[in-house]
């Protein structure tokens, strides 16, 4: 073989050895993006499915959780997104927020829409998935801890249920101090004893929950005025240093008339 033919010859077998490498990366590039495109697939499907779970579970949980029926029913119509209470719950308040003041302009509504949406925010989801088996639970965020969700969910209470409360009932009281969130509906018109029993159950969950570092939404139509003097100086200030209280005002919802202050 001549010096010619031999680099000849080595020319063609570099360009063939150039061939299958371009060949084969083209593959792996291939394979790859295939690769990808399962991987998008199954994310979409996982995704898909935890959205017709966790859909299902607030549809069953709602109610569960206490909150009245006229009130799902309602937030599925939509036209709260301009209202004052509904970007005061959706805010970072701190640990408890008092929607106080007009009458009728979505505070109670606003407070369903806020279990609404920790029932229906990922981030307060986990699910826990057995590998040999491939089922697996669900958990909520219970505060710090995680939670089997058909176990802990929030917990919406009126006005008569705190009035209801047995401050001796250890059972019953835990259980509203330690629920991952709250709603007390229509504050100040659970019957106040003269022994102040109605105003000492409600003292006790707002210091336990603040102490538990769990968020708490009151509704109400008092003003901070009237509130301070139902409930104390002492509630109103751990509201003050640990949240908000914040006076709605606007078009009532029930009349579309311009709610007032009670």
């Amino acid at each position: 073989m001549t010096h010619s033919e031999e680099v000849e010859w080595q020319a063609r077998d570099e360009a063939k050895r150039e061939a299958e490498r371009l060949e084969r990366e083209a593959e792996e590039a291939r394979q790859a993006e295939e690769s990808r495109a399962m991987d998008a697939r199954i994310a979409k499907f996982k995704a898909e499915a935890f959205q017709k779970e966790r859909r299902k579970a607030l549809i069953e949980k709602m109610p569960k959780a206490g909150v009245p029926r006229i009130y799902i029913d309602r937030l599925k119509q939509g036209g709260l997104d301009d209202r004052e209470p509904l970007r005061a719950v959706r805010s970072d308040f701190g640990l408890i927020l008092v929607l106080g003041g007009a009458v009728g302009v979505g505070k109670s509504l606003s407070a369903a829409a806020w279990i609404e949406d920790r029932i229906a925010d990922p981030d307060e989801w986990e699910f826990d998935e057995n590998r040999r088996t491939g089922e697996g639970q669900w958990y909520w965020r219970a505060g710090k801890a995680w939670r089997p969700f058909h176990r802990t969910i929030p917990m919406w209470l009126s006005a008569a249920d705190v009035g209801r409360l047995k401050i001796f009932d250890q059972g019953a009281m835990d259980e509203v101090f330690k629920v991952p969130e709250l709603v007390i509906d229509d504050a100040g018109t659970e019957p106040l004893f003269e022994s102040g029993a109605g105003a000492s159950t409600f003292d006790q969950i707002i210091v336990a929950r603040i102490g538990n570092l769990l968020p708490t939404v009151i509704t109400t139509n008092s003003t901070p005025k009237t509130f301070r003097e139902r409930y104390g100086d002492r509630v109103a200030d751990r509201i003050k240093g640990h949240g908000r209280f914040v006076s709605t005002a606007g078009p009532s919802l029930r009349t579309g008339r311009r709610g007032g202050a009670a």
